[in-house]
């Protein structure tokens, strides 16, 4: 599978879990790719992004099979606006519970 995470920002907190996530999915054989804005949050956080590619152009032209959106509500509309009607599947990855948490 082509899995991408995409984020504007990554707490430090997260950053533990954050690499046990991509160690698993990596050792499964998984493809992992990074958004610019993601690969970017984790350079400034002091971290090489060690199991990814990072995406060329946007994630709505990316043959992705899965988007892990990395960040709060705002992250996840972000994420959905750029995926746009590639309809690729997506989930949220938070540690805070917001507005969709409550949501269905």
């Amino acid at each position: 599978m082509q899995i991408a995470f995409h984020g504007m920002g990554l707490k430090k907190e997260f950053l533990p879990f954050f690499h046990d996530l991509s160690e698993r999915l990596q050792g499964l054989g998984h493809q992992l790719f990074l958004s610019k804005e993601l690969a970017q949050a984790l350079l400034k956080a002091g971290k090489k992004p060690v199991y990814f590619q990072v995406l060329e152009g946007t994630l709505r032209e990316q043959a992705l099979d899965f988007i892990f959106s990395v960040g709060g509500d705002g992250t996840m509309l972000d994420t959905v606006a750029k995926v746009g009607a590639a309809e690729t599947r997506l989930s949220e990855l938070t540690r805070a519970l917001g507005f969709f948490s409550y949501c269905g």
